[in-house]
């Protein structure tokens, strides 16, 4: 969905988007709060308040959810009244369709993680050895350099 978005906003001015475009993203905004609703109902609110992991993925769909309604709000009122003091600030609001991108943390979080363990072991080692051959590279790029400043005051005595 983020990719079609910016694939038409690349090709069409901001105020020519399609209806079904803004629609889509309304009902994703709408399914992911009343799933984090749902979910604080049947924890009680407990999971705001307790210190653990779960905590902490908890406060980001809060604010994931919580700036996705006002960009919500934000676009809804721009189609009601242009003119409106809503309205108005929508252009900062598109730094705001970045923390679309923090939705795709449900993904990680509901998958088991048995499944991608040997994938991301394969990518923690190919990591490690990028990393373990960057000092080689910053040493040949430094050895380069030397010799071609020393042949450019060779070449230019």
């Amino acid at each position: 969905m983020i990719g079609v978005e910016v694939e038409m906003a690349t090709v069409r001015a901001p105020h020519e988007m399609p209806w079904w475009l803004n629609a889509v993203g309304f009902a994703y905004t709408c399914i992911f709060a009343v799933e984090l609703i749902v979910r604080l109902y049947l924890s009680h609110i407990s999971l705001l308040c307790k210190q653990t992991s779960n905590c902490l993925w908890t406060w980001l769909d809060v604010f994931v959810v919580v700036t996705s309604l006002w960009e919500a709000i934000a676009v809804i009122s721009v189609y009601v009244d242009p003119k409106s003091s809503l309205s108005a600030g929508t252009g900062s609001l598109s730094a705001l369709k970045v923390v679309r991108l923090l939705r795709i943390s449900h993904l990680v979080r509901g998958s088991p993680t048995s499944k991608y363990t040997r994938f991301l072991r394969s990518l923690k080692t190919l990591v490690q050895s990028v990393l373990h051959t960057l000092q080689q590279l910053v040493w040949a790029i430094v050895l380069l350099i030397m010799i071609t400043y020393l042949f450019g005051i060779a070449f230019t005595s």
